[in-house]
């Protein structure tokens, strides 16, 4: 089950991979600098509006799961829920 903190580092990792800033991401977004910042420390939790906002400008797909939670193991402990959060975009909705 991916937390707050696993949340915030999905986020982190995907505007990196754009090469974005906290303030350039949050520009895009409609949001604030200081608001992606506690997102991705885990300091609050984004709203699914948020997350569908953040997924469009980073050309992700949102997926969310209801599913019960895996148990964490080597091959998948870490950021490994990072496609849980942000599949990459094959081109189909």
């Amino acid at each position: 089950m991916l937390v707050a903190v696993d949340v915030g580092r999905v986020i982190r990792t995907a505007r990196r991979e754009h090469g974005l800033t906290q303030l350039g991401l949050a520009e895009r977004i409609g949001s604030t600098q200081a608001q992606l910042s506690r997102w991705e420390t885990g300091a609050r939790s984004p709203q699914v509006s948020d997350l569908e906002r953040i997924a469009a400008t980073l050309n992700r797909q949102l997926v969310v799961s209801l599913s019960p939670p895996r148990p964490s193991t080597p091959t998948n402990a870490g950021l490994a829920g990072f496609d849980e959060v942000f599949g990459k975009r094959t081109g189909a909705r």
